[in-house]
């Protein structure tokens, strides 16, 4: 039986790969551009990848959906997370540091506009990190019922609605740079 940060933290991975991979799949031209906007990838590459990273993000989504009932696969899908958040924070890194602020991150999950490279994503992603190796460590069972899955429906519903607000602060954030940028 997993701990409940490992039942926690398989469900909310799992959604939010899922809604990831989707959010490229069912724009796929617009993610290809954002590939190639990154700059990171031979033009060979970026139209395979475009379609490997989706179902890359799909198949993680199902291993974190396995984590809840096996330790074994908990650790597998935390290590698997973590290489591709850090794989991201590493191009969103490069580009800040190259002076390419104002091209889209490609998450796309919140809605409503570009979320442009900001230090804030790099932050973000760090801190997803963080959550994905937590859920490899061992921690003790709990005892399924009604509080447990009580706490269980809470911290879904808390952490769905912090992933949404960060993510809607760092388009604001994105959206003043922008607009005091032209104005200069």
């Amino acid at each position: 039986m997993a701990s409940l940060l490992v039942t926690w933290a398989a469900l909310f991975f799992s959604g939010l790969l899922l809604l990831a991979a989707s959010h490229k799949v069912f724009s796929l031209a617009v993610f290809r551009a954002v590939l190639r906007d990154y700059a990171l990838l031979p033009d060979a590459f970026v139209a395979p990848a475009s379609v490997a990273i989706p179902v890359a993000e799909a198949m993680l989504a199902a291993a974190w959906l396995a984590a809840a009932a096996n330790v074994l696969a908990a650790t597998a899908a935390a290590a698997a997370t973590v290489a591709l958040l850090t794989a991201y924070t590493l191009a969103i890194a490069v580009n800040l540091l190259r002076g390419r602020r104002y091209i889209s991150c490609g998450c796309g999950l919140a809605g409503g506009g570009a979320e442009y490279l900001s230090w804030g994503l790099v932050l973000r992603n760090a801190f997803l990190v963080g959550v994905a190796l937590l859920a490899a460590a061992p921690v003790p069972a709990y005892a399924s019922g009604p509080g447990g899955y009580a706490v269980l429906v809470v911290a879904l519903l808390a952490a769905v609605i912090l992933y949404a607000a960060a993510a809607q602060l760092l388009r604001n954030g994105a959206a003043i740079g922008a607009w005091r940028q032209a104005r200069e």
